[in-house]
């Protein structure tokens, strides 16, 4: 079953990295368990996949820096 997920269960994270990401080349989609336990998705710069990861890197930030201002 699939459904769409607004925010994380507590505990959860997810962290998305992009070469425009300081001292990072690939593109990084990065889930962490409550328990520590990650399990991580690369792409290539060149790749779709690394666009869509660039952009939810900016979404994910979005919101932190409407809260900072």
């Amino acid at each position: 079953m699939s459904l769409p997920v607004q925010s994380l269960p507590p505990g959860w994270r997810i962290e998305a990295r992009s070469p425009h990401s300081p001292r990072f080349e690939d593109c990084a989609i990065r889930i962490t368990s409550p328990n520590g336990e990650t399990v991580e998705y690369l792409a290539r710069p060149y790749q779709l996949e690394c666009e869509i990861t660039r952009q939810l890197e900016d979404a994910l930030v979005e919101p932190e820096s409407a809260v900072a201002a």
